[in-house]
């Protein structure tokens, strides 16, 4: 179990694919671990939302972490999110 009572849902192990993105001619390769995902934009030139399942593994009240992101070649664009808390009951 992780400590933070949360496993990623990952879609490819039970047959399904990743979300499609009409209108979009560049990708995005996802890499889900233990305990991150990782997203890889090849491009984006608007806002961009993602979505993805999360199963709860354990009852408690947790931290979650804050949210980091930075450009892989351009490190001075970047951001980072609020920590926040969750409850499973």
């Amino acid at each position: 179990m992780l400590p933070g009572g949360m496993e990623i849902e990952n879609i490819k192990l039970s047959g399904g694919t990743e979300q499609q993105q009409p209108a979009r001619t560049y990708g995005v390769r996802a890499e889900m671990r233990d305990d991150r995902l990782l997203l890889f934009i090849d491009y984006m030139d608007r806002p961009f939302e993602y979505k993805y399942l999360l199963r709860a593994v354990s009852r408690g009240t947790f931290t979650l972490p804050p949210l980091a992101a930075e450009g892989m070649y351009a490190p001075d664009i970047n951001a980072v999110t609020a920590a926040g808390k969750a409850e499973i009951r």
